[in-house]
């Protein structure tokens, strides 16, 4: 199943947010803020196999920001900010699971894991208008959410 996660972010202190997005298969995907305030997306599957992508900048504070991840059926994830592709990577033999969203504090032992940028914290901030899609959005779709 593809799946694409859309939210609108405001932060106003560098700290780590975690968001687990929806979907079915055998992976995990997390949203957080590095301690230097830049997106990371963290895709643990098979138990304890963690691929990171990172943007390679820091989110502004108090400064309204889109963030949207799609996942595809190749097993694609793709990390946008206003509307711009930042990184992509893939997962081998891994989707997304749920159906499940937590904003905010990690999850327990999300944080145990030996790979990956998954630490425990919370988020200081706002979310405005968070959105899961059944479905990989395009460019141009991601592009027109932004600016919504």
């Amino acid at each position: 199943m593809s799946t694409t996660s859309t939210a609108s972010t405001s932060t106003i202190s560098t700290s780590t947010t975690t968001t687990t997005m929806t979907g079915q298969g055998s992976c995990l995907v997390f949203w957080d803020l590095t301690s230097s305030g830049a997106v990371t997306v963290n895709l643990l599957y098979l138990t304890s196999h963690i691929i990171s992508i990172s943007a390679s900048f820091a989110l502004p504070h108090n400064v309204w920001t889109h963030i949207a991840q799609t996942f595809s059926l190749t097993s694609e994830t793709i990390l946008y900010i206003n509307g711009t592709v930042v990184t992509s990577g893939y997962v081998s033999g891994g989707r997304a699971i749920g159906p499940f969203t937590i904003i905010g504090e990690s999850p327990a032992d999300t944080n145990n894991y030996s790979a990956g940028i998954i630490a425990a914290g919370q988020f200081y901030g706002s979310v405005d208008e968070y959105r899961v899609f059944g479905r990989q959005l395009m460019a141009a779709a991601i592009s027109y959410v932004a600016t919504l």
